[in-house]
């Protein structure tokens, strides 16, 4: 028989509370700590153990940790009784949030030194995906812990292994959910831009982000990926020109662009909005 390590997990959020659900899905014994008891009481009621204790995680082969913050994560790992202490030898510690690339590199350093391993592994995706199994979850650290882990991982979602250093799926995060946050920002203007003018949402979603917008992206990613150098459109003739014009059409229509304006002065003064 295949022996199934005994996993922990601490915080029982949105996030954390559907991994651990996929995880005791596909027959994994858990045990859990969370600081808020309705948590406690849906994970025990779905199977896992609830430990009483976070030291009780200890007991644990794996230790998958969804938290919300960098406070939050040193709390848990080098707090009184945190992780660090807690954990054996050759157990591993799976760092689901979003933290800082510094403390990435902190924990690692630290489990290592107790002769234990770490996992940064940060997500993509809402609570449904999660409840779904539909993750994107970006790994980074040694490729043999990324093997170990990707079984149990994968119950949870898509896994990808981006490099052995511990900070590099922190990287790939944080720069994700720029480009997200910057998105959002900019379809919310470019349909207020449009609808001030006449242009009907639907049309203006099909011509531009079923159309054209995918192989533009694309486009421009090759072009990124393959020279590095290359000059940002931004910054070109055509581009300032056409950025003039757009923000004196949004005027006229009563709109305000502001990524348009922060494009239009990114290279000579600090962006503000």
């Amino acid at each position: 028989m295949t022996h199934e390590p005994l996993v922990g997990i601490v915080g029982l959020g949105g996030i954390g509370s559907a991994v651990a659900g996929q995880v005791l899905a596909s027959g994994r014994p858990m045990i859990g700590w969370a600081r808020r008891t309705e948590s406690l009481e849906a994970f025990a009621a779905r199977g896992g153990r609830v430990a009483g204790s976070l030291a009780e995680l200890g007991v644990a082969e794996v230790v998958i940790s969804v938290v919300f913050d960098d406070e939050a994560v040193r709390d848990i790992a080098f707090g009184t009784a945190g992780l660090i202490d807690a954990m054996a030898p050759g157990a591993v510690h799976v760092a689901m949030e979003t933290t800082s690339p510094r403390l990435a590199r902190a924990l690692y350093e630290a489990h290592a030194a107790r002769g234990q391993r770490f996992l940064a592994a940060p997500v993509f995706g809402r609570p449904e995906a999660a409840a779904r199994g539909e993750l994107a979850i970006m790994c980074s650290g040694p490729e043999e812990t990324f093997r170990a882990m990707d079984a149990i991982l994968s119950a949870a979602g898509e896994t990808r292994w981006i490099g052995p250093e511990p900070e590099q799926a922190m990287l790939v995060k944080l720069i994700g959910n720029h480009m997200i946050l910057t998105m959002a920002e900019l379809l919310a203007e470019a349909f207020a831009f449009l609808r001030a003018g006449g242009v009907g949402a639907q049309d203006a979603k099909s011509a531009l982000m079923d159309e054209l917008m995918p192989r533009v992206f694309a486009g421009y990613a090759r072009r990124l990926t393959d020279e590095p150098s290359a000059p940002r459109p931004a910054g070109s003739a055509i581009g300032r020109k056409d950025n003039a014009l757009v923000i004196e059409a949004a005027r006229a229509l009563g709109v305000d662009l502001a990524l348009a304006r922060c494009v239009a002065h990114m290279n000579d003064v600090a962006c503000q909005f």
